[in-house]
């Protein structure tokens, strides 16, 4: 019986390392050869607390070499999941520093104007300098008073606080980029543009972004407001899917298996829009991807994670009212300096916001 026991558990264990490999490689693996690696890379932190807690079972059946395969992959997922960066920290917060925030706002809630009314509590709760919105719709006004105007929930914010709508008066954008020209430092917009990297007419998921060229106490930047590709409005865990009907669940599985394809080619034209920058980059959104996931990878290389290496706390933004994931980052170029970054515990959007506080590293 003890090794029928073992031989289970050898069987369970061996499929939990070999996900948890494959999970881990998936940041180094493109997505349009294996797009099912970047499913288990978003499950990594799941398969290592799984993988601690198997631990028990060869240490009471006294297997020290199993033990010693555990601790192992327990050190080499801690290296990839535990943010040791975060030790150095720069110092502490300054009036002049760019606060920036990445919030994906839906268009719906409680009420209009309780949405509207939570939006504006944030902004004057955290006072970001620059914002890059999601799913907010904005745009000119084609009659008069020709001025830009923002969906409902955020307009009380835009007329009260002193914020900019930064669009150019031929937009119609659902990634609004709001700043507070009257900010320490200065900060003025000098160009904008955006692109929504679509395949066909009827490919409405895909990836977009706005370039802002801004120019901050003297010295200019590039803010990328991103906006990856997502999977669709179903999500499988509000639907009614069994695993024994193939029927339930395959419609998923192809719908993401396009979408990891597609979005793995959208990447690689954002990263050369990237590359060819002559100015240091902030790339900033929803990724709709953890950490470990290839996307994510591409557009961080050779920066720095904000929250990476100044967050507090467990910094997940995804779903708000119980934030699992984090799939909101602001990416940064080593010019910048990151001096503190948090996720407001907010819950009228299904994200929560992330804030991050910027300064020049030499000091501006």
């Amino acid at each position: 019986m003890r090794r029928f026991f073992w031989a289970l558990f050898v069987l369970l264990d061996g499929l939990v390392l070999l996900a948890a490999a494959t999970g881990y490689a998936a940041v180094h693996v493109d997505p349009r050869t294996f797009w099912w690696s970047e499913l288990l890379a978003v499950a990594l932190p799941a398969f290592a607390v799984a993988l601690l807690v198997l631990t028990a079972v060869p240490v009471a059946m006294k297997r020290w070499g199993w033990v010693a395969l555990h601790v192992v992959a327990l050190v080499v997922l801690a290296l990839r999941l535990v943010p040791f960066e975060r030790l150095q920290q720069a110092g502490p917060a300054a009036d002049d520093d760019l606060v920036v925030m990445t919030l994906n706002v839906p268009r719906f809630g409680p009420s209009a104007e309780q949405l509207a009314a939570d939006v504006f509590d944030l902004l004057v709760a955290e006072r970001p300098v620059f914002v890059g919105l999601q799913e907010t719709v904005a745009r000119h006004r084609t009659q008069p008073p020709y001025r830009p105007t923002i969906a409902s929930y955020v307009s009380p914010a835009v007329d009260s606080l002193g914020y900019l709508l930064a669009i150019p008066p031929d937009w119609v954008t659902h990634q609004p980029v709001l700043i507070r020209p009257d900010a320490p430092g200065g900060l003025v917009v000098v160009q904008q543009l955006q692109r929504t990297l679509e395949t066909g007419p009827e490919d409405r998921g895909a990836s977009q972004y706005v370039r802002t060229r801004f120019r901050w106490q003297g010295r200019e930047g590039v803010h990328y407001n991103v906006h990856l590709r997502y999977f669709g409005q179903e999500k499988p865990w509000e639907e009614d899917v069994r695993l024994l009907q193939p029927g339930t669940w395959l419609p998923f599985v192809r719908r993401y298996r396009e979408a990891y394809r597609r979005r793995a080619a959208e990447v690689e034209e954002i990263v050369r829009e990237i590359e060819a920058e002559t100015l240091p980059v902030i790339v900033a959104g929803d990724f709709n991807a953890t950490a470990n996931n290839w996307g994510y990878h591409r557009l961080a290389e050779g920066r720095t994670d904000a929250f990476a290496v100044a967050g507090s706390g467990w910094g997940g933004t995804y779903r708000a009212d119980f934030p699992v994931v984090r799939i909101d980052h602001v990416l940064v170029d080593p010019a910048w300096e990151v001096v503190e970054a948090h996720v407001p515990a907010v819950t009228f959007s299904d994200h929560r916001p992330l804030v991050v506080r910027l300064r020049w590293r030499d000091g501006g």
